[in-house]
């Protein structure tokens, strides 16, 4: 669609000699008055914050792979791991066993709710859907 035309090893240098001086005649970062006012203490001297280029993106943005997981599959595979591992624990031992673990789990996940823990209304999801189905069944 679009020919890029060849340039000279002296064109691009030039190109870019040019970039970095518009990066330096760049007009500085202007800090809104709010965070000025707040930048200045009775009697305390502080220095502004170094200007912030928002062009570059921060190191310490967090990947968008990792925002899908803890969105996404995270409570998913939390509540099918529980649930399951529910299911096994009362195939596996006595019903008075499997009824004071789940007792037990269940405690942990309603005070992960009250603490608004991340992951805690599907791991309590995958408590109550296995106890439905124990029940159930």
């Amino acid at each position: 669609m679009y020919e890029r035309a060849e340039e000279s090893p002296e064109q691009v240098l030039a190109r870019l000699e040019r970039y970095v001086e518009s990066l330096r005649v760049r007009p500085p970062v202007v800090v809104p008055v709010e965070r000025r006012a707040a930048l200045v203490d009775v009697g305390v001297r502080t220095s502004p914050a170094p200007p912030i280029d928002t062009l570059v993106p921060s190191r310490e943005a967090t990947s968008p792979r990792r925002r899908r997981f803890v969105a996404e599959i995270a409570p998913a595979l939390t509540a099918v791991s529980i649930c399951s591992f529910v299911i096994l624990v009362s195939a596996w031992l006595a019903v008075w066993v499997a009824a004071v673990v789940g007792v037990a789990l269940m405690l942990v996940g309603v005070a992960g709710l009250v603490r608004r823990v991340p992951l805690a209304r599907a791991y309590t999801f995958g408590l109550v859907f296995a106890a439905l189905l124990i029940r159930l069944s």
